[in-house]
């Protein structure tokens, strides 16, 4: 019994979700809403930007993204919780889920070295078995499925699970770049930590709607035959801040970041809505995800409780070293 098999999960469905997720491969569409967030875009406003090259326009930028990166990897423990707003605009189904709907979640986000938490909920009448934690304290991997199973071994694992995506990581995707090769795991923060900062390509001035910005060109690589790039926009000045982090393909995007509502979190202004979007082929908005953080805490002590999932929260048990259901409905000794 392979529990850890993505695609037995109904919700791995078209490809602007699946360039969605985690590290934007999770099978989840992002936000819906009609209305934009404050402090966002439109597509009007982001396609008619005026860009200007200068050697010396990643001046502050690109050490603000560095540091950005290194404060957040450095932490000693990050927990992490949002809302969440599934959209799905287009026109594939997805799920119970019809173009033009949308549906609630719920995430939350605990990391200390390797071990880590994240309980993750979408609306089940929306999107059934997007309902799960998963867990690892060191020593035991820890899955809780939505059909009330728990599947536990002795090995973590980087498996693409049908959860929502990690705001905070998301700021962070230039590091380890979504590919074909790499499509159906998704970085940890011990990956993260592990993965260099990139060479930074190019950096342009660019105003967006009377705005000034540094538009910093990092590597990508080749999702789905289609080689990309990060565009990462960055508000530089007294107060830094990342606007925007595209995978642009050419003139089109894969995937767009928005960042709004920055707020300070120790020495850092970090977003505190994020609107996650994934385009279909044809450039058309396939499917959309806003998240709310109302928590961001960066170095707070986590009780080594929260990294082990109980069997008591389970209907039943499987252990995955054994490669069979466990009958006790007690934890051994």
């Amino acid at each position: 019994m392979a529990l850890l098999n993505s695609s037995s999960w109904p919700v791995r469905i078209g490809v602007s979700l699946s360039v969605l997720g985690a590290v934007a491969v999770v099978c989840v569409a992002l936000m819906g809403g009609a209305a934009l967030a404050p402090g966002t875009r439109s597509a009007e406003s982001i396609a008619e930007a005026k860009v200007f090259h200068s050697p010396r326009a990643d001046c502050g930028a690109a050490q603000y993204l560095r540091e950005l990166v290194r404060e957040i990897l450095s932490a000693e423990a990050i927990h992490i919780r949002a809302s969440a707003t599934v959209g799905f605009l287009g026109a594939e189904p997805c799920g119970e889920a019809t173009s033009g709907s949308a549906a609630w979640g719920a995430y939350e986000y605990w990391g200390a070295g390797d071990r880590y938490r994240i309980d993750s909920l979408v609306d089940p009448a929306v999107l059934p078995g997007m309902q799960m934690s998963v867990a690892y304290d060191g020593a035991r991997f820890s899955l809780l499925l939505a059909n009330g199973v728990l599947s536990i071994g002795d090995t973590d694992h980087n498996t693409l699970l049908p959860t929502l995506p990690n705001p905070l990581f998301e700021l962070l995707q230039f590091l380890v770049p979504l590919s074909d090769a790499n499509q159906a795991t998704v970085p940890r923060w011990v990956d993260l930590r592990a993965a260099p900062f990139p060479a930074i390509i190019d950096a342009c001035a660019v105003n967006e709607g009377g705005e000034a910005l540094v538009r910093l060109t990092l590597p990508g690589s080749v999702y789905e035959g289609r080689a990309y790039e990060h565009h990462v926009y960055v508000a530089a000045g007294a107060e830094p801040r990342v606007i925007r982090i595209d995978r642009a393909c050419g003139d089109d995007r894969l995937t767009s970041l928005e960042c709004s509502e920055h707020a300070p979190v120790g020495d850092l202004l970090l977003p505190r809505r994020v609107r996650l979007t994934g385009f279909d082929a044809d450039g058309s908005v396939g499917a959309e995800i806003e998240m709310t953080l109302t928590l961001v805490a960066l170095g707070a002590p986590i009780d080594s409780e929260v990294f082990h999932i109980p069997f008591s929260c389970a209907a039943r048990v499987w252990d995955d070293v054994r490669g069979q259901f466990v009958r006790s409905a007690h934890e051994p000794g």
